[in-house]
């Protein structure tokens, strides 16, 4: 389908529901499946975060169950990019505030800071 690239696994999965009694085959490029990586955790029943990091090349990959664990994560990621996994607590907190702030005033907080300004 022209246009569509990176979604045939997802259009892949939606006719293997829509139509359970037929075999579904996919066939996809790297950069396609690359482009919407979100879409293989969404076919998956489970997916190792931790394992794709490292696949994907992150130089470390750490697993921290508590705090004193992700306190020791940080001390020792400092040798280029590291995935620190954590798992948390499911919250659903429908009345989170809406951000008042505006994308370029955040753009300009964050030069501040970076500048070691406030």
């Amino acid at each position: 389908m022209v246009g569509s690239m990176g979604c045939a696994s997802s259009m892949g999965l939606g006719l293997a529901i829509a139509r359970p009694e037929r075999r579904t085959v996919v066939i996809d490029g790297d950069g396609a499946m690359l482009m919407r990586m979100g879409a293989v955790a969404t076919i998956s029943s489970s997916v190792d975060l931790a394992a794709v990091s490292s696949v994907c090349g992150y130089c470390g990959v750490v697993r921290a169950a508590n705090e004193s664990e992700l306190s020791r994560a940080f001390s020792t990621a400092d040798v280029g990019p590291t995935f620190i996994h954590v798992r948390t607590k499911p919250r659903a907190d429908h009345e989170l505030p809406r951000p008042t702030m505006k994308p370029h005033e955040a753009v300009d907080r964050l030069r501040r800071w970076l500048d070691g300004g406030v």
